[in-house]
């Protein structure tokens, strides 16, 4: 077996070495695009009101809610009402914050990434899971005077 001269070995080395900074350098370029991802998804906020501007949510990266402002007209309706405006404000600002989220890592690591690695069980509110996003509930009914009244066992009902 014919063994490599030393100036074979050395061309050898330094293209290892080239290689070595090369590969460092691509490193470099990704946890460069790394930290600028990380900023950007730790400063993301989403603010979304409702419809009728009563409620106000913000909310963050991972879907994470932030805040929840209401406005002095909020409390004027019924608590069902309330708590509808909301819920769906809420799941708005949620899947905007999740979709930004998504947008964000796409355009740092390539379009390619798994909406699911990315949002994890959020990657439904998105429409990029498996599941369908959750139907909106509808509205509870306001409450009848038959309603308020106390039953008892032995009344017949009223169909």
């Amino acid at each position: 077996m014919v063994s490599p001269s030393n100036a074979e070995l050395i061309e050898e080395m330094r293209w290892q070495v080239r290689k070595i900074r090369d590969r460092q350098a691509e490193n470099d370029a990704l946890l460069g695009k790394l930290d600028t991802m990380r900023s950007r998804l730790t400063a993301l906020e989403v603010r979304v009101s409702s419809p009728d501007g009563t409620v106000t949510v913000v909310a963050g990266a991972g879907g994470i809610v932030r805040g929840v402002e209401l406005a002095d007209t909020a409390v004027r309706g019924t608590a069902s009402a309330l708590a509808a405006t909301l819920n769906a404000t809420i799941r708005q600002a949620v899947r905007e914050a999740t979709e930004r989220q998504l947008e964000l890592v796409r355009g740092s690591v390539g379009a390619d990434v798994d909406p699911e690695r990315v949002l994890g069980p959020r990657a439904k509110l998105t429409g990029y899971g498996l599941a369908d996003p959750e139907p909106e509930p509808a509205p509870a009914p306001a409450p009848t005077e038959e309603d308020e009244e106390p039953r008892s066992i032995f009344e017949p009902r009223r169909w």
